[in-house]
Protein backbone atom coordinates (compact mmCIF):
# COMPACT_ATOMS: atom_id res chain seq x y z
CA UNK A 1 0.00 0.00 0.00
CA UNK A 2 0.66 3.64 -0.80
CA UNK A 3 1.91 5.47 2.68
CA UNK A 4 -0.31 8.63 3.03
CA UNK A 5 1.05 11.66 2.49
CA UNK A 6 -0.06 15.43 3.71
CA UNK A 7 1.39 18.49 5.99
CA UNK A 8 0.28 16.54 9.10
CA UNK A 9 -1.64 19.08 10.68
CA UNK A 10 -5.21 16.38 10.98
CA UNK A 11 -4.73 13.02 10.23
CA UNK A 12 -7.68 10.38 9.31
CA UNK A 13 -8.69 8.06 12.88
CA UNK A 14 -10.95 5.48 11.10
CA UNK A 15 -12.59 4.89 8.38
CA UNK A 16 -16.40 2.68 7.87
CA UNK A 17 -18.40 1.77 5.49
CA UNK A 18 -21.59 0.90 6.95
CA UNK A 19 -24.50 -0.68 4.87
CA UNK A 20 -28.75 -0.22 5.52
CA UNK A 21 -28.83 -2.32 7.92
CA UNK A 22 -26.51 0.04 9.83
CA UNK A 23 -23.55 -1.84 10.47
CA UNK A 24 -19.92 -2.06 9.49
CA UNK A 25 -19.59 -4.10 6.22
CA UNK A 26 -16.88 -4.99 3.52
CA UNK A 27 -19.79 -6.18 0.97
CA UNK A 28 -22.64 -3.45 -0.41
CA UNK A 29 -24.91 -4.47 -2.74
CA UNK A 30 -25.51 -1.74 -5.80
CA UNK A 31 -28.64 0.40 -4.84
CA UNK A 32 -28.50 0.20 -1.25
CA UNK A 33 -27.96 3.23 0.72
CA UNK A 34 -24.71 3.55 2.18
CA UNK A 35 -22.77 5.52 4.45
CA UNK A 36 -19.43 6.36 4.33
CA UNK A 37 -17.82 7.81 8.47
CA UNK A 38 -14.55 9.47 8.97
CA UNK A 39 -13.24 10.34 12.09
CA UNK A 40 -10.50 12.40 12.21
CA UNK A 41 -8.22 14.36 14.59
CA UNK A 42 -6.24 17.39 15.24
CA UNK A 43 -2.71 17.72 15.71
CA UNK A 44 -2.70 21.23 15.47
CA UNK A 45 -5.22 24.25 15.26
CA UNK A 46 -7.33 23.41 12.37
CA UNK A 47 -9.64 26.19 11.61
CA UNK A 48 -11.72 24.85 8.30
CA UNK A 49 -11.88 21.56 8.62
CA UNK A 50 -12.86 19.22 5.35
CA UNK A 51 -12.66 15.89 4.63
CA UNK A 52 -13.55 14.04 1.48
CA UNK A 53 -13.46 10.81 -0.44
CA UNK A 54 -13.13 8.91 -4.14
CA UNK A 55 -14.34 5.55 -4.93
CA UNK A 56 -12.19 3.83 -7.46
CA UNK A 57 -12.27 0.84 -9.54
CA UNK A 58 -9.55 -1.62 -10.50
CA UNK A 59 -7.83 0.46 -12.28
CA UNK A 60 -7.74 3.39 -10.30
CA UNK A 61 -10.15 5.43 -12.09
CA UNK A 62 -12.11 7.50 -9.60
CA UNK A 63 -15.82 6.94 -10.39
CA UNK A 64 -17.20 9.21 -7.92
CA UNK A 65 -16.37 11.20 -4.62
CA UNK A 66 -17.29 14.45 -2.63
CA UNK A 67 -16.49 16.22 0.54
CA UNK A 68 -17.50 18.52 2.91
CA UNK A 69 -16.52 21.75 2.22
CA UNK A 70 -19.93 22.87 0.72
CA UNK A 71 -21.51 21.40 3.47
CA UNK A 72 -19.52 23.58 5.81
CA UNK A 73 -18.81 26.69 4.03
CA UNK A 74 -21.50 29.01 6.12
CA UNK A 75 -20.19 27.37 9.39
CA UNK A 76 -16.26 26.04 9.13
CA UNK A 77 -15.52 23.02 11.60
CA UNK A 78 -12.76 24.68 13.61
CA UNK A 79 -10.55 21.95 15.65
CA UNK A 80 -8.33 22.22 18.46
CA UNK A 81 -5.27 20.33 18.68
CA UNK A 82 -6.36 16.44 19.60
CA UNK A 83 -10.07 17.26 18.86
CA UNK A 84 -12.31 14.65 16.61
CA UNK A 85 -14.56 15.31 14.04
CA UNK A 86 -16.78 12.39 12.46
CA UNK A 87 -17.80 13.09 8.42
CA UNK A 88 -20.85 10.85 6.84
CA UNK A 89 -21.50 10.60 3.60
CA UNK A 90 -25.01 9.07 3.01
CA UNK A 91 -25.89 7.75 -0.48
CA UNK A 92 -27.04 4.86 -2.62
CA UNK A 93 -24.05 3.02 -4.39
CA UNK A 94 -24.39 2.89 -7.97
CA UNK A 95 -25.45 0.08 -9.39
CA UNK A 96 -21.54 -0.91 -10.52
CA UNK A 97 -19.49 -4.20 -12.30
CA UNK A 98 -19.57 -6.86 -9.15
CA UNK A 99 -15.88 -6.56 -8.04
CA UNK A 100 -13.22 -4.67 -5.64
CA UNK A 101 -13.49 -0.90 -5.19
CA UNK A 102 -10.89 1.18 -2.90
CA UNK A 103 -12.01 4.44 -1.37
CA UNK A 104 -9.19 6.94 -0.96
CA UNK A 105 -9.81 9.23 1.78
CA UNK A 106 -8.44 12.91 3.02
CA UNK A 107 -8.42 15.41 5.34
CA UNK A 108 -8.00 18.96 4.50
CA UNK A 109 -7.84 22.37 5.95
CA UNK A 110 -9.32 25.85 3.80
CA UNK A 111 -11.97 25.89 1.04
CA UNK A 112 -12.72 24.15 -1.85
CA UNK A 113 -10.41 25.83 -4.30
CA UNK A 114 -7.57 26.55 -1.52
CA UNK A 115 -6.49 24.07 0.53
CA UNK A 116 -3.70 22.34 2.42
CA UNK A 117 -3.90 18.56 2.80
CA UNK A 118 -3.05 17.03 5.65
CA UNK A 119 -3.38 13.31 5.20
CA UNK A 120 -4.50 12.03 1.88
CA UNK A 121 -4.85 7.97 2.32
CA UNK A 122 -5.16 5.88 -1.27
CA UNK A 123 -7.20 2.73 -0.67
CA UNK A 124 -7.96 4.13 2.97
CA UNK A 125 -10.65 1.47 2.91
CA UNK A 126 -12.01 -1.38 -0.02
CA UNK A 127 -15.39 -2.42 -0.67
CA UNK A 128 -16.81 -5.51 -2.53
CA UNK A 129 -19.74 -3.99 -4.57
CA UNK A 130 -22.33 -6.91 -5.66
CA UNK A 131 -24.94 -6.41 -8.35
CA UNK A 132 -27.87 -8.27 -8.92
CA UNK A 133 -28.70 -7.65 -13.11
CA UNK A 134 -27.17 -6.55 -15.93
CA UNK A 135 -24.38 -3.53 -15.50
CA UNK A 136 -23.63 -2.08 -19.29
CA UNK A 137 -20.24 -0.06 -18.84
CA UNK A 138 -19.05 1.12 -15.45
CA UNK A 139 -22.36 0.90 -13.95
CA UNK A 140 -26.30 0.79 -14.41
CA UNK A 141 -28.58 3.60 -13.77
CA UNK A 142 -31.49 3.74 -12.09
CA UNK A 143 -34.51 3.51 -14.56
CA UNK A 144 -37.12 5.29 -13.59
CA UNK A 145 -39.17 3.54 -16.34
CA UNK A 146 -38.66 0.53 -18.86
CA UNK A 147 -40.97 -0.92 -21.10
CA UNK A 148 -41.84 -2.81 -24.14
CA UNK A 149 -45.10 -2.71 -25.90
CA UNK A 150 -46.46 -4.67 -28.85
CA UNK A 151 -48.10 -2.24 -31.32
CA UNK A 152 -51.12 -3.69 -33.46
Amino acid sequence: PTPPFGAGGARVESVQVIGEQGVPTTAVLGGERVTLRVEVSAVRDVTSAIVGFNLKDRLGQVLFGDNTCLATAGAPVVLAPGQTAVAEFIFTMPRLRSGKYSVDIAVAEGTQNEHVQHQWFFDGALVDVLTDGFVAGLMSLPMQSVTLVAQR
